[in-house]
């Protein structure tokens, strides 16, 4: 019998620790706290299956998407003290709407919300879906 592989206490389920997210939030202006969570519910109603992990130590809340055993990465929100970025570590292979996204690095693309006329939750919900969908294909080749 193989021993459980613990979990890092950096990474906490959101869902099981209610007020970890207002603690997480508690450093950021109101209106980065407000974004974030308006995010947070585009995120969960267009994924309701996908797994919520808050991860202190890098800043962001992970959303993954169960596969077996396995889990893999569809998108992240990363609250920052001027902006909340939507990040998408596969954003490359996603379609391209109106070159608004940007790039830190060659395959993750973000987009960057500073108020709430920048959420768009249309592509916003479109996006998390593709995100979704690309990884599906990729499972199945594996």
């Amino acid at each position: 019998m193989t021993a459980r592989k613990k979990r890092s206490p950096t990474r906490r389920a959101v869902k099981s620790a209610g007020t970890s997210l207002d603690r997480f939030l508690a450093d950021h202006p109101p209106s980065i706290r407000t974004l974030t969570k308006q995010l947070r519910t585009i995120v969960r109603t267009t994924l309701p299956q996908s797994e919520e992990t808050l991860q202190p130590k890098r800043k962001l809340l992970s959303y993954h998407l169960p596969h077996g055993k396995t889990k893999s990465h569809c998108c992240s929100i990363a609250p920052m003290d001027d902006q909340v970025r939507l990040l998408f570590p596969h954003g490359a292979f996603l379609s391209d709407r109106g070159g608004e996204r940007e790039s830190s690095r060659s395959q993750q693309k973000f987009y960057v919300v500073r108020s709430r006329s920048d959420i768009r939750q249309k592509l916003f919900r479109t996006l998390i879906a593709e995100s979704a969908i690309y990884l599906l294909f990729k499972q199945t080749l594996l």
